[in-house]
């Protein structure tokens, strides 16, 4: 994913920027309700492994997190559902206990993500995100990582469609695969010596990519 650029100090600039953010919010929205289409409320309320999640748990999970650290983290604002904090909590919903809890059915989340959605660009509009302010808005780090979030929640939608059972899932479209090219010839032999690791120390990065240091190998 492209890393945001680092902001300029034009009001156009700065324009460009949030009109950017929001198109890329919406684009990834846009793929993970796509992967929805056509489904049923059976299939978006029901468990179908117990090691997945409902599929409507997923996406109010999105929805929540988005809300968590978009509007209540990062301007400050209280939650829009306080009451779903704990539902959609991973460290205190383990994922055999989720079909049990009261989380958002079919309909109901699709609205909830929508009415997040709605907060999120409006608080999007006027964020300062020059570096002088709250650290989790500069660079747009918080938006990133939210992003991230939900394209890795669509992944998770993938594989409990991959395993489900209780009705055909078939994707609204296709991709046509793109040709492989063989590579003839022996394994390449690269050789040991030392070389950087992890991420730079600027733009987005997960805890765990951090900081970029010498390996030897």
């Amino acid at each position: 994913m492209t890393r945001i650029a680092t902001l300029g100090g034009s009001q156009a600039g700065d324009a460009a920027t949030h009109a950017a953010l929001a198109g890329r919010l919406q684009e990834v929205r846009a793929r993970t309700l796509f992967l929805v289409e056509g489904l049923s409320d059976e299939a978006l309320n029901e468990v179908h492994d117990p090691l997945m999640s409902p599929i409507a748990w997923d996406l109010g999970h999105i929805a929540t997190f988005e809300d968590l650290w978009l509007v209540q983290n990062a301007f400050g604002r209280p939650p829009l559902r306080a009451d779903l904090g704990r539902v959609y909590d991973p460290f205190s919903a383990p994922r055999s206990e989720r079909g049990s809890l009261p989380y958002l059915r079919a309909a109901d989340v699709l609205r909830h993500m929508e009415a997040v959605r709605e907060r999120t660009l409006a608080l999007l509009e006027t964020a300062d995100l020059s570096g002088s302010g709250n650290p989790l808005l500069a660079d747009g780090f918080v938006y990133e990582m939210v992003l991230r979030h939900e394209q890795q929640h669509t992944e998770t939608i993938l594989q409990t469609l991959q395993i489900m059972v209780s009705e055909p899932y078939q994707p609204p479209a296709r991709r046509p695969v793109p040709e492989a090219e063989s590579v003839a010839g022996d394994m390449a032999l690269i050789p040991g010596g030392p070389f950087e690791m992890g991420a730079p120390g600027v733009g987005f990065a997960y805890d765990n990519e951090r900081p970029c240091h010498a390996h030897d190998q």
